[in-house]
């Protein structure tokens, strides 16, 4: 059985309950040096596992909408370094999820009318409810509960951790169901089963499947490019790194990491040739060993 898929929203590209993101900042239109451009690198080098779907050289236009849609999902890049803690710089965040979201809700109705399987033009449109639901004009700080166990950690660190976090997972999600509709439209013929995307929920209801730790480093550790590479060699050892922020003018951020870690409930973890890292640690609920 097919189904005619009809435009979201209003019927004409345009999601009327979506509120006015903000395209992210951009960076200065210089030439950057050459730290930026081996900080470039290196999260290039972290994005080059996450690529969109395969190429294929015979494709339907909704099936090819489909990927365009996962590779700029894939694709999108924003500054995770130097950030700051003013209510500017926490908004920005808001506005780069909620910048993402009316993109990709823009592009879900963009997508041609064309008959497609039922279960995939309900998927679309469930998809795209979820994502109306996850706008948020306000900064969810009720929804984000910080622990405030270690009052030596910037609390507000710990809620923009929190909130990554779940952005990180929405958006897999989100990615991960528009790339089962892809794989459903050119794989018709396939025998084996395609896994199944995660469940579709909005952002504040999203099921962490990442985990977070926050870090103060040595307070003489000030170039980015080394403070990467220190928190790449001390931690990736625990576990496998999806994100790593980091802050100023204090070397202090957090590390998001794609599943649980096993790191014990301790105030500090050495790094080699580095001294002492100052570690925090949510997982746990009672104070550090």
């Amino acid at each position: 059985m097919v189904a005619q898929i009809q435009p979201f929203g209003n019927g004409h590209g345009h999601t009327d309950t979506t509120p006015g993101p903000v395209q992210p900042s951009k960076r200065s239109s210089q030439i950057p040096t050459t730290q930026e451009r081996q900080l470039q690198t290196l999260h290039q080098e972290r994005a080059a596992a996450n690529l969109g779907p395969r190429s294929l050289p015979h494709v339907g236009p909704l099936a090819e909408g489909c990927g365009q849609l996962a590779e700029f999902l894939a694709q999108t890049e924003e500054n995770r370094t130097g950030l700051g803690v003013t209510q500017l710089d926490v908004e920005q965040h808001l506005k780069s999820h909620n910048y993402i979201c009316h993109r990709v809700l823009q592009m879900l109705e963009e997508l041609p009318t064309e008959a497609i399987p039922t279960t995939e033009a309900t998927k679309l449109q469930r998809l795209h409810s979820t994502i109306q639901l996850s706008c948020m004009c306000e900064w969810p700080k009720e929804f984000l509960q910080p622990e405030t166990s270690t009052p030596e950690f910037n609390l507000v660190i710990s809620e923009i951790a929190e909130f990554e976090t779940l952005r990180l997972g929405f958006v897999h999600m989100v990615k991960e169901t528009i790339l089962s509709v892809y794989d459903n439209l050119t794989n018709s013929d396939r025998t084996e089963p395609i896994k199944s995307p995660p469940k579709m929920l909005p952002l504040l209801g999203t099921q962490l499947t990442l985990t977070w730790i926050q870090y103060e480093l040595p307070a003489e550790l000030t170039l980015p490019l080394l403070q990467l590479s220190t928190l790449q060699a001390t931690f990736g050892l625990v576990g496998d790194i999806a994100e790593i922020f980091l802050f100023k003018p204090r070397p202090a951020g957090f590390i998001i990491f794609h599943d649980s870690v096993q790191i014990p409930n301790c105030e500090e973890i050495l790094a080699q040739r580095q001294g002492l890292i100052k570690i925090k640690n949510p997982s746990h609920s009672s104070p550090p060993i």
